[in-house]
């Protein structure tokens, strides 16, 4: 079993960006018998940061290093001390169990509990979540068949309470809330080898969801229910072999979300029964392969994906998000990848050496999308941009010294639902250095040093999509370094 801490934090660029985080992770596998394993995984984790809001475009060109200004009514980010404090503690045990060659099953629970504030420039949010769960799957193995079935179980009680926001101090109660929300499924999939070269993969699943809501300062207190239609979603896939190299796959798949809690009550702390889950039917058809053995990998996927009742963010001029169903999207999609080893499993002085590359294609727009008098239909999906390209290459030794250089390439993105303001490309190149050395037989180390360098400046990240008074822009730093140490405890 291992034992773990990391502390991160950050000054950050613009005003109001500081952020600290502390997480302490314990890891360990218990084998009962030579059937029976059980594995564990506990964590805590600390985060605080500051949020410094979102800029208009000259805003951002004046200075993309402030913070929300005082606007109308609204005071500033920094004035009402906006920031997120979330503390979680975690747990999760897994049990494995070998009943014969043929036959297993593995059986999974876990429980966590958040606590969580935002004060933010139009209220103070104070929230407690506990989730509780558990999996269960069998399965059956042999040379030409690969049964497994099981079921999904998970309930979250979350109670919240918003209040006005006095300069970073909570002040009168707003609403005062207590949400429930329970989903379970049943799941049943097959692999099975038709022939030698042959492989079809199939699955089926039933899926329920229903969550209650009730407002306590509201007289009289009174609880409203809903329960999402359950839904039963397929899924196929074939697998042809070509020679031993390649292989061609067809998949057509049907998908299910239904919105979460921080979707139905957003931080406005507005209730939204109204929100429909999204459905989704995606078709896609693929090509892998070992081009050179042990050396040249290729990956290479067209899919055409449907959505209903898409759900997108909205916010209000406080900043507040909100979310709405966005009728139909329709989005065509090629996903290609290069993985290249020049020195791959070597005895010499470099281990290993791998060059990368991933290119993404996304044609996503809205197909019947009316917001009163708006028809967005045929618009570019909010926040998707058309074109994202990722290269890099990796190199480790065998003296425990890595390095890592990655490249990427973001197309512009529509930033509202209208198509009238986009947020422009732009590249990044990132790079870390590090070194990795046992330390004792319990303790592992590791010292390291990254920087990411933009080739545009300013440039956005983390956009507020759909923003009210067109205060879409979170600017970032041209440049960041980071430098940190990492101790490991095999106990």
């Amino acid at each position: 079993y291992a034992l773990s801490y990391s502390h991160q934090q950050s000054d950050g660029w613009r005003t109001h960006t500081n952020m600290r985080r502390d997480v302490a992770n314990y890891s360990g596998s218990f084998i009962i018998n030579k059937k029976q394993t059980i594995s564990t995984n506990i964590f805590y984790s600390d985060l605080y940061y500051q949020t410094p809001g979102g800029l208009t475009g000259a805003q951002m060109a004046a200075n993309p290093r402030q913070s929300r200004p005082a606007a109308g009514a609204f005071l500033s980010a920094q004035t009402q001390q906006a920031a997120i404090y979330e503390k979680t503690l975690y747990a999760g045990f897994a049990n494995a169990y070998q009943f014969n060659t043929a036959w297993s099953n593995t059986t999974s629970i876990y429980t966590s509990n958040t606590r969580f504030r935002n004060p933010s420039i139009l209220n103070y949010q104070r929230k407690t979540e506990q989730n509780i769960g558990g999996r269960t799957i069998t399965q059956y193995h042999n040379n030409f068949l690969t049964v497994s079935f099981g079921g999904e179980y998970q309930y979250c009680f979350t109670s919240t309470g918003t209040y006005g926001n006095k300069r970073g101090v909570s002040d009168t109660l707003q609403y005062n809330d207590e949400i429930g929300a329970t989903q379970y499924n049943i799941f049943l999939q097959t692999d099975i080898s038709l022939a030698e070269n042959l492989i079809i993969n199939a699955g089926i699943s039933y899926n329920n969801y229903n969550y209650g809501f009730t407002r306590l300062n509201a007289l009289p207190v009174k609880t409203i229910n809903k329960t999402f239609d359950p839904i039963v979603v397929p899924r196929i896939s074939i697998l042809k072999k070509i020679d031993k190299k390649y292989s061609l796959y067809a998949t057509v798949s049907k998908g299910y979300s239904p919105p979460t809690i921080d979707e139905i009550v957003p931080s406005a702390g507005i209730f939204n029964a109204s929100l429909d889950a999204e459905k989704a039917i995606n078709y896609e058809l693929g090509l892998r392969g070992e081009v050179i053995k042990n050396k040249l990998f290729i990956d290479a996927s067209y899919y055409i994906f449907y959505l209903s009742n898409t759900i997108v963010t909205r916010r209000d001029v406080s900043g507040a998000d909100y979310f709405v169903n966005a009728g139909k999207t329709k989005q065509k999609g090629f996903e290609a990848s290069i993985n290249y080893y020049p020195i791959r499993n070597s005895a010499g002085f470099i281990r290993q050496f791998k060059i990368w590359g991933n290119y993404t294609n996304i044609n996503a727009r809205f197909t019947n999308y009316k917001q009163v008098a708006a028809d967005y239909s045929g618009n570019k999906l909010t926040g998707t941009p058309p074109n994202v390209f990722v290269a890099g290459a990796d190199i480790i030794t065998k003296t425990g010294l890595y390095l890592n250089a990655t490249y990427s390439y973001t197309d512009i993105l529509p930033l509202n639902d209208a198509n009238t303001f986009f947020a422009s490309q732009y590249n990044l190149l990132m790079g870390r250095v590090g070194y990795k050395k046992k330390l004792s037989k319990v303790v592992e180390g590791e010292i390291y040093f990254s920087f990411d360098h933009s080739f545009n400046t300013p440039y956005s990240l983390g956009n507020d999509l759909n923003a009210a008074g067109n205060r879409y822009f979170n600017p970032s730093a041209p440049a960041n370094y980071f430098g940190g140490v990492k101790l490991k405890f095999n106990l």
